[in-house]
């Protein structure tokens, strides 16, 4: 019976011993990324937004439909980004010790 409980011991000493800083540094990291995928994404989904405007005026009938399919990629893409954004900030901020 000894045995089993130094070994209880000996995880409450490494459990009280373990720093909790690379859950942190996950966090972080994971909150740059997020927000450089929103300082990349919202621009680049601007320019998408002018180019198929350009394309629905001038690419003749088919302009409008090949149009609306970025659009939608657009919007689609910028849903993704801050939702991914909001929620690796939901995360930061639950997991933060």
């Amino acid at each position: 019976m000894q045995p089993l409980f130094s070994m209880f011991q000996f995880l409450t000493y490494y459990a009280q011993s373990m720093s909790l800083g690379a859950i942190n540094q996950t966090t972080s990291t994971i909150e740059n990324i997020t927000s450089g995928l929103v300082t990349i994404g919202v621009p680049l989904g601007a320019l998408v937004l002018v180019i198929a405007g350009i394309v629905w005026m001038v690419a003749g009938q088919q302009g409008p439909r090949m149009a609306k399919g970025l659009i939608i990629g657009v919007a689609v893409g910028l849903i993704l980004i801050f939702a991914a954004d909001a929620l690796a900030s939901w995360v930061a901020s639950q997991a933060s010790f």
